[in-house]
């Protein structure tokens, strides 16, 4: 027993140690006379979701704080973009910026491998960086108080993605990281990712309903679409691939639980706009419909245009909230002055 625990705390430390920027201490000298094959990468991404759990954790923590402080949205929404860069230390990142610039490079399998190795930005790869940032901070802006709860999921959902794609799809060359995890990895190790998101898909489900079951099919399926981009433009896939389909996978959820679509319930609405009534008016029912179908075209068809199309709608509808009370307000005090002898 005592052993299993070391292995575990062994395991878990190579995982925070390798894709994180956390500390953690060096067992490698700690069990150096011990029986534990400390290099051995058999189940450091079975691990990988539990870097997302702390992840999400910390930006839950966030969440409550700015609410408990009364934050901006502003704020809160940097300190969510922000929060898992520091943690992580930007290493899938790092992956996305590369991929896009391989992507864009319209060139063969071969140079665009060459690409992902040169540790060099290319100007594509600033671009979608922006632009990625830009929708990110966005949509975690306009993230629902009561769907806060999805963040913990967002991040563990996307690194049980991500380690599915190393372990079980082909990989575009037989050395590197990706190899190596691929080469070590036994069927206990890939039962245990494959159960892992099995796990985080049916809380998506229980706890979501419908709205779960949606995301579910659309990051599969944009797990399935990024499958076709690595085996057509790289041959396979590599580590810089898993970091670009777990920033993807972050974007595309984040995008639902930015959305009225996933929870937004009557009383949530009528708290939100102030009306006495529960009646939306006609401007605001307008702005809200812009954004379901702004929401729909983001999830689904994942076009990189549609993010800040979706935010502009969110900010749309909101805008258009305050004005209606802001005016409302002012012409209820305006018909008290008339009546005034």
């Amino acid at each position: 027993m005592i052993e299993q625990v070391r292995k575990l705390i062994c395991v878990l430390a190579a995982a925070f140690g390798m894709f994180s920027a956390i500390p953690v201490p060096d067992f490698l000298y700690l069990y150096q006379d011990e029986n534990i094959d400390i290099n051995n990468n058999k189940y450091i991404l079975c691990a990988f979701p539990v870097i997302g759990l702390v992840i999400g954790i910390s930006c839950q923590i966030w969440v409550l704080f700015c609410d408990w402080l009364s934050l901006s949205d502003i704020l809160r929404g940097a300190g969510l973009c922000l929060l898992p860069l520091i943690i992580t230390g930007g290493i899938h990142l790092d992956g996305y910026a590369d991929t896009c610039d391989a992507l864009a490079s319209y060139a063969s399998p071969e140079r665009r491998r060459e690409i992902l190795k040169d540790p060099r930005r290319g100007a594509f790869a600033i671009i979608k960086l922006c632009a990625y940032f830009i929708a990110l901070f966005a949509l975690c802006t306009a993230l629902y108080i009561e769907n806060a709860c999805i963040l913990i999921l967002i991040f563990i959902f996307s690194r049980c993605l991500s380690g599915i794609a190393l372990l079980f799809f082909i990989l575009s060359k037989n050395n590197g990281m990706a190899y190596d995890f691929k080469a070590q990895a036994d069927q206990k190790s890939r039962k245990i990712i494959l159960l892992e998101a099995v796990l985080t898909g049916l809380i998506l489900c229980v706890f979501y309903k419908l709205t779960g079951l949606i995301i579910l099919i659309t990051a599969l399926w944009n797990l399935k679409r990024a499958d076709d981009i690595a085996r057509r433009d790289f041959g396979g896939w590599s580590g810089d691939l898993a970091g670009w389909v777990l920033q993807k996978t972050r974007i595309i959820i984040s995008a639902f639980s930015a959305s009225n679509l996933f929870k937004y319930p009557a009383a949530s609405r009528a708290s939100r706009s102030d009306f006495s009534t529960g009646i939306t008016p006609p401007p605001v029912s307008v702005a809200i419909t812009i954004s379901y179908c702004a929401n729909l075209s983001d999830s689904f068809f994942n076009f990189s245009i549609l993010y800040p199309i979706r935010a502009a709608c969110s900010c749309t509808s909101h805008t258009t909230l305050y004005l209606y009370n802001s005016f409302s307000s002012q012409f209820k005090i305006l018909a008290a002055t008339a009546r005034l002898p």
